[in-house]
């Protein structure tokens, strides 16, 4: 039990980065799409 506890904090840590890596990552992919977009509107 006393494992198990000391676990849930470093799994909450790691989800909350997760959600922080997929926010950035939507982000980066977001941009990246409206610069192809543009590039092949104007291209």
């Amino acid at each position: 039990m006393l494992k198990f506890n000391w676990f849930v904090p470093v799994l909450n840590s790691a989800r909350k980065t997760n959600q922080l890596a997929k926010k950035a990552e939507n982000l980066i992919f977001s941009r990246f799409n409206v610069s192809l977009i543009t590039n092949l509107s104007i291209g």
